[in-house]
């Protein structure tokens, strides 16, 4: 026999809104949003994860495919002879790519700017992912797999398992 007393409906009422309101923080947490052709879950922060803007992408393309590109403030160049790729932001060169060893000489060009910084961190992300330039009480710095060093105008990260440069 079901017991269709008023306490008992309550209190299965709440019991069911309790239970409604738990699955729909959950689904609400877990959302899944497309960023820049990667999955990322707007309620976590993925220390890796880099929102790239689409100048960033096809300057990394044209990085990729040794190839030249132009767009707003930034320029891709490629020398055959050298088998390098250079990236230039306002016409100063802040990074060259050596596709025959994988090494990757960043550069400031004494501009310590959010731009400069996001250009490097999107080309980090393509040749050397998880590795990261960030800035800390005025003084920036480079991460890779829990190893952090000071920023210095013309390093050269070597293709490594770890933070090693020249």
């Amino acid at each position: 026999m079901i017991d269709t007393s008023w306490s008992s409906i309550r209190v299965l009422l709440i019991i069911v809104l309790s239970i409604s309101w738990v699955i729909l923080i959950q689904i609400d947490t877990t959302e899944w949003v497309s960023k820049g052709g990667r999955w990322n879950c707007p309620y976590s922060v993925d220390k890796h994860f880099h929102y790239m803007r689409k100048l960033e992408r096809q300057m990394n393309f044209a990085v990729s495919n040794k190839g030249n590109w132009c767009g707003s403030n930034t320029q891709v160049t490629y020398n055959e002879n050298t088998n390098c790729s250079q990236v230039r932001l306002h016409g100063h060169l802040i990074a060259t790519f050596d596709h025959s060893n994988q090494a990757l000489k960043l550069d400031s060009c004494g501009y310590e700017t959010v731009t400069t910084k996001s250009r490097l961190n999107a080309l980090l992300e393509e040749v050397k992912y998880g590795c990261k330039v960030f800035q800390k009480n005025w003084n920036w710095f480079i991460s890779y797999q829990g190893q952090t060093q000071s920023f210095w105008d013309g390093m050269i990260l070597v293709d490594a398992d770890s933070l090693q440069t020249v």
